[in-house]
C-alpha cells in the first residue's frame, strides 16, 4: 500500500559465553540497528498539510502557515488554504485566507501564508485548523492550540539611586 513505511534492520555479533556445563553459548559483543523509511506515492492526488501559528502578543499582526507536501503521483494544479481561528470554547472567530499556489508537483512541498492581525483579540488560549482546497478536494489538518498573550510589567518601590553590589 501507499503511505510512509518504516523497519528496523539490525545487526549483532555473537561471541561464545564461557561456560562450565558442556553447552555453547552465544552473547552479544557488539550490536548497531538502523531504521529505514520509504515513502510509497498514492495514486492520484494526496496531501499531507501541517498548521503553525505561532504565540504572540496582544494587538500584533503575525503570518501563520500551512506546509503541504503532494504524495500524490499527479500534479496539483492550484491549492490554497483557509486558516479557522476558534476561541477555546470551539466558537469560530475569524477565517484568514493563504496565498494561492498555482502548481504543485508530486513529492514537492509549498508554505501557504496567511496574515492574522490580533488587534482587539483578548489575551488567552485558543486554537486553530485549516482547510485547504486543491483541485476538487479538501483536507482539514489537525486542530492545535496557540496563545495570544499581554505584556505587563509592574515596577513598585523602586528608587532613583542604583547602589552598586546590590539587588
Amino acid at each position: 500500500g501507499a503511505g510512509k513505511k518504516c523497519g528496523g534492520v539490525g545487526v549483532s555479533e555473537m561471541i561464545p559465553a564461557p561456560s562450565g556445563g558442556g553447552g555453547i553459548v552465544l552473547i552479544a559483543k557488539t550490536a548497531v540497528k538502523a531504521w529505514v523509511c520509504v515513502r510509497v506515492l498514492y495514486d492520484g492526488k494526496y496531501i499531507e498539510s501541517r498548521l503553525e501559528v505561532p504565540n504572540t502578543n496582544e494587538n500584533t499582526v503575525i503570518n501563520p502557515f500551512v506546509d503541504v507536501s503532494n504524495w500524490g503521483k499527479e500534479t496539483i494544479n492550484s491549492l490554497y488554504a483557509i486558516i479557522q481561528i476558534y476561541d477555546i470554547n470551539g466558537t469560530n472567530l475569524k477565517n484568514i485566507n493563504t496565498n494561492t499556489a498555482s502548481s504543485l508537483k508530486s513529492k514537492e512541498s509549498v508554505k501557504l501564508t496567511g496574515v492574522f492581525d490580533t488587534t482587539g483579540m483578548a489575551p488567552g488560549e485558543y486554537k486553530a485548523k485549516a482547510v485547504v482546497y486543491y483541485d476538487n478536494d479538501a483536507k482539514e489538518t489537525s486542530m492545535i492550540g496557540f496563545k495570544i498573550g499581554a505584556l505587563k510589567v509592574l515596577i513598585s518601590d523602586y528608587t532613583k539611586e542604583i547602589i552598586k553590589g546590590k539587588i
